[in-house]
C-alpha cells in the first residue's frame, strides 16, 4: 500500500500500529540504506536488500520516503538527478513486482510526496492501496489539546480550576479559538506546543499564550508546500489528489486562505516564469474545484 500525505500525519505511525495488530516484525527500509556503501553501490546493495526482503515471512516493510529511488521518469526532478538515481526507478519497478508476488510479506510506501513518485509505481498491480493521511481535524485537534491539558491538571503542573484547566475552558466555552490557532498541526506538534506553555511561569501560562503559541508553531504541513508542485511534474491529477482535501479542509473550518501564513496560496495564482502556466486563475476556481473533488469521492460529504 500507499501512505501519502503531509509531513507529520502520522503514516509511520500507521505502519508501527498495523505491524502490532498482526504480530508481525516491523522493517523499516530508507534511502540512508541503499546509500550505505557510496552512490556507486546503490544498485548492487538494492538487490542484496530485496533479496533478504523477499526471504521475510509474516512482517511488515515500511519503505520510509525512498522517493529519490523511484521518482516519475516524466518530471523534472528526475532529469536533474544524478545518473546513477535515474536508472534507479525501471529497477525498483522490477524489485517491488517480485517482492509483491512472493506474497510472504507486507510493504507499504510512505512518502510526503506522492505525486514524485512514478505513476507505474503507483498503480494497481504494484501497489494494491493508496491512503491519503490528512492532518487532525478541529474535533480532534480539541480532544488533543484536551488530553494534554488534562494530564498537566492530574500531573499538578497547573492547579483545579486555572484557567487552561480544561473542565474551565469546557465551562467557559473557550476551546474555538485554541482549535483554530492549532490549524494544520499534527499530534505531536500539538502537544509541544501545550508542554511549552505549562513550562512557563504562572502569569505567562494563560489561554492567549496557549493560543499564540499554537498560532505560530512552524508547520510541517502548508498549502505553500504545492506552490512548485504544479511547475515539478504534469502529472495535476496526482497533485491535487493530496492538495484538494488540504484545500476543503481549511475552508470547512472556516480558515481564511490569507489569515494563516500555511494557508497561503498566492504563489498558485500567479504565471511560473518558466512553464507560462498559472495553476489556478483565481481562488474562487481553486476552491471551487476542490469542494467538486471532494464531493465526488465522498458523495456522503456535505461541506460542513
Amino acid at each position: 500500500m500507499l501512505l501519502y500525505g503531509p509531513p507529520g500525519t502520522g503514516k509511520t505511525t500507521v505502519a508501527e500500529n498495523l505491524a502490532d495488530a498482526l504480530g508481525f516484525s516491523l522493517i523499516t527500509i530508507t534511502v540512508s540504506d541503499f546509500l550505505a556503501g557510496g552512490g556507486g553501490e546503490v544498485e548492487a546493495r538494492a538487490k542484496m536488500m530485496f533479496e533478504v526482503l523477499q526471504a521475510q515471512a509474516n512482517v511488515v516493510i515500511l519503505f520510509d520516503e525512498i522517493d529519490e529511488l523511484v521518482l516519475d521518469r516524466s518530471s523534472k526532478r528526475h532529469g536533474q538527478q544524478d545518473t546513477v538515481f535515474k536508472f534507479m526507478t525501471p529497477g525498483m519497478l522490477t524489485k517491488l513486482n517480485n517482492l509483491r508476488r512472493a506474497k510472504r510479506s507486507i510493504f507499504i510506501m510512505a512518502t510526503n510526496y506522492a505525486y514524485r513518485i512514478d505513476p507505474a509505481i503507483r498503480r494497481t498491480g504494484r501497489i494494491d492501496e493508496n491512503y491519503l493521511l490528512l492532518p487532525p481535524d478541529s474535533d480532534s485537534r480539541q480532544r488533543m489539546i484536551k488530553q494534554f491539558l488534562g494530564s498537566a491538571v492530574k500531573d499538578k503542573a497547573i492547579p483545579d480550576g486555572h484557567e487552561l484547566d480544561p473542565f474551565q475552558l469546557d465551562k467557559e466555552e473557550k476551546w474555538d479559538s485554541l482549535t483554530k490557532a492549532s490549524f494544520f498541526l499534527g499530534y505531536k506538534d500539538i502537544e509541544a506546543a501545550v508542554a511549552r506553555v505549562i513550562r512557563r511561569k504562572d502569569d505567562t501560562r494563560t489561554r492567549a499564550e496557549l493560543e499564540r503559541e499554537l498560532l505560530g508553531w512552524g508547520r510541517t504541513t502548508t498549502l505553500r508546500l504545492y506552490n512548485s508542485a504544479f511547475h515539478e511534474t504534469d502529472d495535476r491529477d496526482a497533485i491535487v489528489r493530496e492538495f484538494f482535501p488540504l484545500v476543503e479542509m481549511a475552508k470547512r473550518e472556516g480558515q481564511s486562505l490569507h489569515e494563516n501564513p500555511a494557508l497561503d496560496i498566492s504563489d498558485m495564482l500567479k504565471v511560473d516564469e518558466r512553464t507560462g502556466k498559472v495553476p489556478f486563475t483565481s481562488e474562487n476556481e481553486m476552491n471551487s474545484l476542490a469542494a467538486k473533488f471532494v464531493k465526488e469521492r465522498s458523495p456522503d460529504y456535505d461541506g460542513r
